[in-house]
């Protein structure tokens, strides 16, 4: 009887020291030294772009309006385009106005000539990718393209992905290996730091992300896989 005890005595202690560390880790994180929240609304600057040669996209940003983008997208010949995904919280519209774009949609694959449209409600899993040898250009006529949000945390996971060859799970991988002391020291950077100011004069944010390093798209990162 003394040994069980024993053993629920020191069961019950090292739940409360693992109750008081996440405690105490939540207070000190969103209390004591939270993360700085970017300026979304001033972030992006018509002419901006959102470039990802991994997934074959160059999404050119033509106007920023109540919270959200309006872009223009080319899909170049034989992309791949990205992994299956879907959005929890927008409604993705996509109208061809040049080439053929090909799109999954919950699987089913959907031929999509200049002219046509289709939009995609959220959490419907998309992946749009182009099967031929000439661009495709995409623009809804709706102003309302993409949340202003969501266009930060993809120019930034655009910008890591070019950097790594093999995909999301290398990046996820590199990410986690990086210390948080080296997170928070390029988080206080931002966007003002003299690199994006540089990368801010080419008109890429994405390319910006990219030479901030990985280990700065961590939060953004996690939060797209359920965006």
């Amino acid at each position: 009887m003394n040994t069980i005890k024993i053993i629920l005595r020191v069961t019950a202690g090292a739940i409360g020291i693992i109750g008081l560390y996440l405690i105490f880790g939540i207070v000190i994180n969103e209390y004591v030294f939270p993360a700085a929240t970017p300026d979304y609304a001033n972030y992006f600057l018509p002419g901006d772009k959102l470039v990802s040669k991994y997934e074959g996209f160059d999404q050119a940003i033509l106007g920023i309006k109540n919270g959200y983008l309006h872009t223009r997208l080319v899909v170049a010949p034989n992309a791949a385009g990205p992994p299956e995904h879907f959005h929890e919280n927008f409604t993705e519209t996509f109208t061809v106005k040049n080439g053929t774009l090909s799109m999954l949609v919950n699987g089913e694959k959907r031929i999509l000539k200049a002219g046509e449209t289709i939009s995609v409600p959220p959490m419907t899993k998309h992946k749009p990718f182009n099967e031929t040898a000439e661009p495709v250009l995409v623009e809804s006529d709706d102003e309302k393209t993409l949340p202003v949000e969501f266009g930060y945390h993809l120019s930034q996971l655009y910008g890591v992905m070019d950097s790594y060859p093999n995909g999301i799970s290398e990046i996820v991988r590199t990410v986690l290996r990086r210390s948080d002391r080296r997170r928070g020291a390029l988080q206080r950077n931002g966007r003002g730091s003299s690199r994006c100011q540089l990368c801010r004069a080419a008109g890429n944010v994405s390319e910006c992300a990219r030479r901030a390093g990985p280990a700065r798209c961590l939060p953004p990162l996690l939060r797209l896989l359920v965006h």
